[in-house]
């Protein structure tokens, strides 16, 4: 039940990092909040919502971080979801790509 995706950059503000482009996640969400072309959506599924793709940018300054992250999420019954999100929470983990500069 992991914040999704502050407590990932509150992790990457420890080692310093100034940038990061999120590529490519996968994983499952309890709850997600997405604010999308026809307005704001919170979607939370009994069984959780898969993490099919995400990519996004992620800035950080002095101690805060700023990003932009467009997610693409499937409930169990196939229907989907997708546009910016603001935050979640995470039922498994999430796994995969991240580019960082420090």
């Amino acid at each position: 039940r992991e914040k999704f995706p502050t407590k990932l950059f509150k992790l990457l503000l420890k080692y310093c990092i100034e940038k990061a482009r999120i590529v490519f996640a996968v994983g499952t969400l309890t709850s997600a909040y997405l604010n999308t072309s026809s307005g704001n959506i919170i979607v939370r599924p009994r069984e959780g919502l898969e993490l099919a793709h995400t990519k996004g940018e992620v800035i950080f300054k002095e101690d805060s971080f700023r990003h932009r992250i467009i997610v693409h999420l499937t409930d169990r019954y196939g229907k989907q979801y997708n546009g910016k999100l603001s935050h979640g929470r995470v039922k498994e983990l999430v796994k995969g790509l991240i580019e960082v500069e420090n």
